[in-house]
């Protein structure tokens, strides 16, 4: 890419089948910088123009912390090129392929600074369409962004405007609504955060499946494993969080990402949120060991596909933390009453044991991913180095992963 008027190109940082990212610096400012610039031959096709320019309007309306920054856009002798801010740090993605389950206070602090940079863009009337691990950048300092506004939908004023009269999103992180082609509100978005929210805490995707369709008809039908069936590790006040944010029906899952960040607050409380959230960058640092789920420490279970009951993954929650039937107790209360009754219900007592193991193991199976990649980004995220150098390397506000 040849050098503007305004900045001089340091280095190429990715290149995918849609832009290539670049470092680079504004020589008027004298700051470095990351340029995404569209491929050449993609700048004939107007669905990609145009898509390219509402990614640049979406962001560039937003101001916030937790989003990643558009600093300019234009034309450049026929090139589209966006300018963003220059980020230090690892897209989720990639943390995520070193921590495997991620502890739950680290995994809600950066769900929680998520939920805060999507309040601000829902209040602008701009739902985001594809939240998942390779669109959240995780800093140097521990602050979490958003990146990648291509497939963002604009509500503002009386219009309506989306990339694509088509499904967009990358098919592991849809709400089923989505999945369906039918239209979205910040649910969906939230629906989405629930499933990286998931996979965070339990190592696994929960939507996995080896085809497209196999994926979509996981989001749209499947009863998922509730979260403490893969790590125990996790509390129930935890796990119901992400189970509400995963319901299927809409009206049944936080009605805002404040309700979502507030339901955390919550749980962690104040202090708890604020230690994990300091320690956040301790997940960048690649001379730590790493945590990685082991298979062998998952049971998996049969899978059930019991339709599109929206309360269904919680409600095995619950079942799982009840206490035993009051049926069962009465058994047990007449066995100790007296020796002639033991002998009577003994019997029946074991075959009633026997059916109450059986119910605890009427959850979901999930399978890993195969040869078909959903998540992959259009933009491979660059590494960053372990030590911080002179020059250290962008990571990368990654392209629209629907785009082939």
């Amino acid at each position: 890419m040849p050098d503007s008027k305004n900045y001089r190109i340091l280095d190429t940082v990715a290149r995918g089948g849609t832009a290539v990212l670049y470092r680079a610096l504004q020589v008027s400012l004298d700051r470095v910088v990351a340029i995404k610039r569209l491929h050449p031959h993609l700048t004939q096709d107007t669905n990609f123009t145009r898509r390219f320019v509402l990614e640049a309007k979406a962001a560039a309306s937003l101001d916030h912390q937790n989003i990643v920054r558009v600093i300019d856009f234009g034309v450049d002798e026929g090139n589209y090129q966006m300018v963003m801010e220059f980020v230090e740090g690892e897209s989720l993605k990639d943390v995520l392929d070193r921590w495997r389950p991620m502890q739950s206070d680290l995994a809600l602090a950066i769900v929680h600074q998520i939920c805060r940079g999507l309040e601000h863009a829902h209040a602008k009337g701009i739902i985001h369409r594809d939240i998942k691990p390779g669109n959240i950048v995780l800093t140097r300092a521990g602050v979490a962004k958003i990146t990648d506004f291509g497939l963002a939908k604009l509500t503002q004023g009386n219009s309506t405007q989306t990339a694509a009269d088509s499904i967009l999103g990358t098919p592991l992180y849809m709400s089923p609504e989505q999945a369906f082609g039918e239209s979205v509100d910040q649910r969906s978005d939230l629906f989405s955060l629930g499933t990286v929210l998931y996979e965070m805490l339990t190592g696994k995707q929960p939507f996995a499946s080896e085809n497209y369709m196999g994926v979509i008809q996981n989001i749209i039908h499947r009863e998922i494993p509730a979260v403490r069936d893969l790590n125990p590790e996790v509390s129930p006040a935890v796990e119901l969080i992400v189970m509400r944010a995963l319901a299927k029906n809409r009206d049944e899952r936080f009605a805002s990402a404040r309700e979502f960040r507030e339901a955390i607050e919550a749980t962690l409380g104040a202090d708890q949120l604020m230690r994990a959230t300091a320690s956040l960058p301790e997940l960048l640092d690649r001379d730590a060991a790493t945590r990685v789920l082991s298979k062998a420490a998952v049971t998996p279970r049969p899978a059930s596909h019991t339709g599109s009951s929206s309360w269904s993954t919680v409600s095995n929650a619950r079942k799982r933390h009840a206490g035993p039937p009051v049926w069962l107790v009465a058994a047990v209360i007449a066995l100790v009453a007296g020796s002639a009754g033991t002998w009577y219900l003994w019997p029946r007592l074991r075959a009633a044991r026997s059916a109450v193991s059986s119910v605890t193991v009427q959850q979901s199976a999930m399978s890993d991913v195969g040869g078909f990649d959903p998540t992959a980004d259009s933009l491979p995220v660059a590494t960053t180095p372990a030590k911080a150098d002179t020059t250290p390397a962008v990571q990368n506000p990654t392209t629209p992963a629907a785009t082939t």
